[in-house]
């Protein structure tokens, strides 16, 4: 297991069932950090977090937060740059409820993302469709 830690840095948590006032229950895990998260207020369920190891500076993409809707697109969006990288961490619930409005999201997500072609980017998702 230390071996498998010295080799992870980020880690991305889709469904996490965690609201906003659990959340920081992540901060637990030894060596890691939450970097960025969502997390429904009134409902523990669903949501997106990303966890960076504690070495590892970052930057939260505040510009890709408006995206977030409870049930429909829910995104952790976080910058690296030491390493010209960008991870995204999405989620959706399961079944047809808002199909429309989650790829209206996800379009305009990736046409922003489009002009960034200098970054890396790693997507984490859990889209049941």
């Amino acid at each position: 297991m230390d071996r498998l830690k010295s080799k992870v840095n980020v880690i991305s948590l889709n469904e996490h069932w965690l609201d906003t006032k659990s959340i920081n229950l992540l901060n637990q895990l030894d060596d890691f950090k939450i970097a960025d998260y969502y997390a429904r207020a009134e409902q523990c369920r669903g949501g997106s977090c990303i966890m960076i190891n504690k070495n590892v500076s970052f930057k939260i993409r505040e510009d890709l937060k408006f995206l977030n809707e409870p049930n429909y697109f829910e995104g952790s969006f976080v910058e690296i740059k030491q390493w010209n990288s960008i991870f995204l961490s999405i989620y959706r619930i399961p079944g047809d409820y808002g199909d429309t409005i989650f790829l209206d999201k996800f379009k305009i997500l990736l046409d922003k993302w489009h002009v960034r072609q200098d970054l890396k980017t790693y997507l984490f998702q859990q889209i049941q469709i």
